[in-house]
C-alpha cells in the first residue's frame, strides 16, 4: 500500500510505501526512517503508482515552466539595466534608482 501525505512544496504532497500503520491512523512509511506521517490518502500498489507517476510529471511541468520564467525575467533585467545590474529582478529598482546607483 501506498500513502500520500501534505507537504508544503509543490505538488504539495508526497507518497511512499506503508511499513507500518498506527492505531490513530498515522504510518510509517519506507525511505523515512523515524518519520510518521498523517495520510490523506491510502491506495493500493497499482493505483498508487499512478498517483505518484501523475504527481511526477506534474512535478516536471511545473519546474520547466518556473525556469521559463525565470529566464524571461533575467533577458527582461538585462535589458532595462546596466550590465553590472543585470541580476537585479526586472521591474523591481526603477531605472532612476539605478541610474544613482552608477
Amino acid at each position: 500500500m501506498r500513502a500520500f501525505w501534505k507537504y508544503d512544496k509543490f505538488p504539495f504532497c508526497l507518497s511512499g510505501f506503508i511499513t507500518d500503520t498506527r492505531p490513530n491512523g498515522n504510518v510509517t512509511v519506507e525511505g523515512y526512517r523515524g518519520c510518521i506521517f498523517k495520510p490523506i490518502a491510502i491506495l493500493p500498489d497499482d493505483a498508487g503508482a499512478e498517483l505518484a507517476e501523475q504527481l511526477s510529471r506534474l512535478q516536471m511541468e511545473y519546474e520547466t515552466e518556473v525556469l521559463a520564467l525565470k529566464k524571461e525575467y533575467m533577458k527582461k533585467s538585462e535589458m532595462d539595466n546596466d550590465s553590472r545590474f543585470g541580476c537585479l529582478a526586472y521591474g523591481v529598482i526603477p531605472k532612476t534608482i539605478v541610474d544613482r546607483l552608477e
